[in-house]
């Protein structure tokens, strides 16, 4: 299976234009009136869903059913994980989507072994609510680089999306996103899995970061 082995997929246009529109502004205003924190050259809100202030949002993003697109790709029931951040206007640099900082003491087992029958299957959706096919700010994977704890594996990639598009990834695979200014670029993300042991750790760990990020209004990486 194509997923399976490259560990992305790109669902065009999952969310419609006025639904873009109305995200972008709600994300836009939220972070203006003082919601989430901080996070150098731009803001970030874990556990948005959480907050009542993006209930216009959380709302648009349920009514995608996002659980059940990934179950049909898979071929395999997937539950919330607990994961959610809203940035606007961030950059990261090369990283895994593993427990690591104020989480790394949930990782109990490492995300590329086998316990028993059980494997690590977290998924992420990550939709970017701007054009990326003109500029050089979209996600940017290695392909195949889900499959191995080696951050130099996989042949590098820049998905040129449009706003709306939203990228499924194993949420082991390498990956990063750019930033070049001049605009708001708003990325929302939301974690999905199959549940298991490492579902369980996982979810425990995310929340602990969440939790801490919004308590401490600090990344805390």
């Amino acid at each position: 299976m194509l997923f399976m082995n490259n560990g992305f997929l790109v669902i065009n246009n999952l969310f419609s234009t006025e639904e873009t529109e109305l995200i972008r502004k709600h994300t836009i205003d939220y972070f203006r009136s003082g919601g989430g924190f901080r996070m150098p050259p731009g803001f970030a809100k874990p556990d948005w869903v959480s907050d009542p202030s993006l209930k216009e949002v959380r709302s648009i993003v349920e009514s995608k059913k996002m659980e059940n697109i990934i179950s049909n790709i898979i071929g395999e029931k997937v539950d919330f994980v607990g994961h959610s951040d809203l940035h606007l206007n961030i950059r990261a640099g090369w990283h895994k989507d593993r427990l690591s900082g104020i989480a790394k003491d949930f990782e109990i087992n490492n995300p590329w072994e086998k316990v028993g029958n059980e494997t690590m299957k977290i998924y992420k959706i990550i939709t970017y609510f701007q054009d990326h096919t003109t500029n050089n700010d979209g996600l940017e994977i290695k392909i195949g680089s889900h499959l191995t704890e080696n951050m130099n594996f996989g042949e590098n990639k820049r998905l040129k999306t449009n706003s709306g598009d939203a990228i499924l990834f194993d949420q082991r695979i390498t990956h990063r996103g750019g930033y070049s200014g001049g605009y708001n670029r708003i990325s929302l993300t939301m974690g999905y899995g199959v549940k298991n042991l490492f579902f369980e750790q996982f979810e425990k760990g995310t929340k602990h970061r969440q939790d801490t990020q919004n308590k401490n209004k600090n990344p805390g990486f």
